[in-house]
């Protein structure tokens, strides 16, 4: 009797043992949140002109072109080149540069006036870029600073760089476009095109002469970034 006693104490003691062990348990539930994943948005565009869709990484061409037999005092709107934004990131500033101008006999850019020179910014409207109009007089800005402003006066400003030269510079360059208002939002599109005119001054010395250049449209996140 003593023995089945004695064994009786013994699981007594063990059971209150494992029970001060698992005294401090309490009810759980456990969720995960897998596959966390950082990507970087894109900044992207797409060029189109009036005869061509939209091509990504490859150029458009003879997106501007006079017409037959252009004769002094005739004038002319070229075609409109289009930048879609199809990348995940605004663009706030879109820097436009001319170059690789070249002439076949007499410099005919000398004689050609830019008359309008427009300029379309998404979620705003369009500009005009020549004479006391809504956006940047660049007669006042480039070549000799007077009108009429030449086509070469245009291609031999472009901007190269500096901070505070805007007038290649679409965004927060222009002040009548309100702060904040990127040069080609998500899903944007911007268009620009130009209205020319064979001066009168283009003498005989001009007949058969040619000119030529290209167009390097670059969308960047901030002034800063632009890579010249």
């Amino acid at each position: 009797m003593r023995k089945i006693l004695l064994s009786l104490l013994i699981i007594a003691v063990v059971a209150s043992v494992a029970a001060v062990g698992i005294s401090g348990a309490w009810f759980s539930d456990t969720e995960t949140s897998a596959d966390n994943t950082f990507t970087a948005g894109t900044l992207d565009l797409k060029i189109a002109d009036n005869n061509e869709g939209w091509n990504d990484g490859e150029p458009v061409t003879a997106s501007w072109q006079s017409p037959a037999g252009w004769a002094p005092g005739e004038t002319f709107t070229t075609g409109t080149i289009s930048l879609y934004n199809v990348g995940s990131i605004d663009i706030n500033y879109l820097f436009t540069t001319f170059y690789d101008y070249t002439c076949t006999g007499n410099d005919l850019g000398q004689v050609i006036e830019v008359v309008e020179y427009w300029e379309y910014i998404p979620e705003y409207d369009w500009i005009q870029n020549i004479g006391p109009t809504d956006g940047q007089n660049l007669e006042t800005l480039v070549g000799d600073k007077t009108a009429p402003l030449t086509l070469r006066e245009l291609v031999d400003a472009s901007w190269e760089g500096d901070t505070t030269w805007i007038d290649y510079c679409t965004g927060d360059g222009y002040d009548i476009v309100p702060d904040g208002t990127p040069a080609i939002p998500v899903g944007g599109t911007y268009q620009v095109y130009l209205v020319l005119k064979l001066m009168e001054t283009a003498e005989n010395q001009y007949q058969g002469a040619s000119c030529s250049f290209n167009i390097e449209f670059e969308g960047v996140q901030d002034a800063a970034s632009q890579k010249h």
